[in-house]
């Protein structure tokens, strides 16, 4: 546990290996480009105060996992027996009142933890409350790339969220996309669920057989999904309605292209227990 503020710089040997460790509220740990920290089985980085990642275009800061022998060598000493994947370490977790800035950083190889005595899983950065700020990074190979739950906010910029089990999830809260590649996750895109987002200018492909855009309503406000690219996925967008009314089109839904789907539409479903009006889009066409 951290409880002063804290500095992290690039060793000239052994590598950083993460086990627990708590940034406490009103503390600050910096970490500065070019470090590399390598995460030990089901290990969590809790975010209570704040968490910078001051990674560089060419100086990057890296999370990975110790099977991960591409960068920091050999640090579990198997002669590279083992390969790194899905779900070898836990996540970046920032907790209510915490804050987690990261620029110019990698984090992969993991989504999942023993929480409470039990096995879970959750993104590689999970917002439970806090505020993340992700910018120019890459988010991979983890079950999920980030993660919001129920409250807080997450920010996405200028970054690559690719082969995780599913790209971005966010249920409540606000979420907030711009200029991201989002591809070649296995069960969707961008999840969004009972939340506020803001999804635009952003590449959406060959996100499994799922949607690239998944809507959960009722949404808390009209979500506005402008000027991105859908492509390769199974839906371009889908709107499910668990209970509540639908009021379509929503206005804040324009200029995306939708090619190279299995369905270039906007598909929806659910259950409506209000009344509802559907009226005619200026864009993809309605699927049921």
């Amino acid at each position: 546990s951290l409880t002063e503020d804290s500095v992290i710089g690039p060793t000239n040997g052994l590598t950083y290996v993460l086990h627990q460790l708590s940034i406490d509220t009103g503390v600050t740990l910096d970490i500065l480009a070019g470090t590399v920290v390598k995460a030990e089985n089901a290990a969590v980085l809790y975010v209570y105060g704040g968490l910078n990642l001051q990674g560089t275009s060419g100086n990057r800061v890296i999370f990975t996992s110790c099977q991960d022998d591409s960068v920091g060598g050999d640090t579990n000493g198997d002669g590279g027996a083992s390969q790194p994947g899905m779900n070898n370490w836990g996540w970046i977790w920032v907790s209510t009142g915490g804050t987690a800035v990261m620029d110019h950083s990698i984090v992969r190889y993991g989504g999942a933890a023993y929480v409470n005595y039990s096995w879970v899983q959750h993104g590689l950065v999970y917002v439970y409350g806090g505020t993340a700020i992700v910018t120019n990074s890459e988010l991979s190979h983890g079950y999920r790339g980030a993660e919001l739950y129920v409250s807080g906010a997450l920010t996405i910029t200028g970054s690559d969220v690719a082969n995780n089990y599913q790209g971005v999830y966010a249920v409540g809260g606000t979420l907030t996309m711009s200029g991201d590649q989002v591809h070649d996750n296995q069960q969707g895109g961008v999840e969004s669920r009972n939340n506020q987002l803001v999804l635009e200018n952003s590449l959406i492909e060959d996100n499994g057989s799922y949607a690239g855009v998944y809507l959960g309503y009722p949404m808390t406000a009209d979500p506005v999904v402008t000027n991105n690219t859908i492509q390769g996925n199974y839906y371009a967008i889908q709107i499910q309605a668990n209970g509540g009314s639908l009021n379509l089109p929503v206005a804040t839904i324009h200029s995306n292209t939708a090619a190279g789907n299995t369905l270039n539409g906007l598909a929806i479903g659910g259950s409506l227990t209000e009344d509802s009006v559907i009226g005619p889009t200026n864009g993809l066409t309605y699927v049921l």
